[in-house]
């Protein structure tokens, strides 16, 4: 479950970034300081890699920036909002709105896939994204997910 992944400390609404590296230092930042991790320049470029490989901007105002990398041992994830939306070179060219991070270990194909796959299942209901855009704090999105995970 993706709440599984998530709370209120690793959750940020509103973002301050107003551009795709921002958005992706932004939650590089919130993911090292709510896992207690010392290697951001690592997650970084292991991120900004993944999207000169293509863009994690998957339309509908959604961006799941995701890596992995040798140095953790389970998979870990942030999100956050940007009420403003930003350029995320997203595949329908729109802005993206709602970003969430995952990273995972270098060794875990299965789960990272199931991971992204849960994301988008609940991600996908145009609902399900009205009701993350209009959280007004990290509560009210971890909310969100955890109910319509519930009905998956």
């Amino acid at each position: 479950m993706i709440s599984n992944y998530l709370n209120k400390n690793r959750i940020k609404v509103p973002l301050d970034s107003v551009n795709k590296n921002e958005v992706i230092g932004e939650l590089t930042d919130l993911l090292c300081n709510s896992h207690g991790l010392h290697n951001r320049d690592e997650i970084y470029d292991a991120m900004v890699k993944r999207e000169r490989d293509m863009s994690t901007g998957v339309g509908h105002g959604l961006a799941i920036p995701h890596a992995k990398i040798d140095s953790i041992e389970i998979p870990l994830m942030v999100a956050g909002i940007s009420p403003g939306g930003i350029d995320f070179e997203s595949v329908d060219g729109r802005p993206a709105y709602i970003f969430i991070m995952l990273l995972s270990p270098t060794d875990s194909t299965n789960e990272h896939v199931r991971i992204l796959s849960e994301l988008s299942m609940i991600l996908n209901s145009q609902e399900a994204r009205s009701e993350v855009l209009s959280s007004s704090n990290s509560r009210e999105f971890l909310s969100v997910i955890k109910s319509h995970e519930e009905s998956l």
